[in-house]
């Protein structure tokens, strides 16, 4: 299951991840009374398999972090973004970590905001992340 956060609520879970505080449980993120109308529920943290992924592949939080001033850029500073974890059972060692951004742009203007991202930023990046991370996009 991917947890569907906006770019402020992405740098809040990396900053519960450098503090070593990883995602909360299931009770602790339900709240004890109901919000209304007007209150903002409380932010999703990454699933539990994200924080055990980002614990195996520390290297990848500093990309992470660095990220999100040119996803801002690109993408605007609410960007919904899909996180998760993709394996193939198959192969040996074959997972990364998704970030999907989610948008209802057509594809050719989606497209062209990833390509501007790759251009800008992610192509650079490539080599670090080692084959662990995808920025991808995820029409809704």
């Amino acid at each position: 299951m991917a947890a569907v956060l906006e770019l402020p609520e992405m740098e809040h879970c990396l900053r519960k991840q450098e503090n070593g505080q990883g995602s909360s449980t299931a009770s602790e993120l339900t709240s004890p009374t109901v919000a209304s109308a007007g209150q903002t529920p409380p932010a999703e943290d990454f699933d539990p398999e994200v924080d055990t992924f980002l614990e195996r592949y520390p290297f990848l939080r500093p990309i992470l972090q660095e990220s999100l001033d040119p996803l801002r850029k690109i993408f605007g500073e609410t960007a919904p973004l899909a996180v998760y974890v993709e394996t193939d059972p198959e192969v040996d060692d074959w997972e990364y970590l998704v970030i999907a951004l989610r948008t209802t742009f057509s594809a050719d203007q989606a497209q062209a905001q990833l390509d501007a991202f790759g251009a800008a930023w992610w192509l650079e990046q490539l080599p670090r992340a080692q084959g662990k991370l995808l920025f991808t996009l995820e029409f809704v």
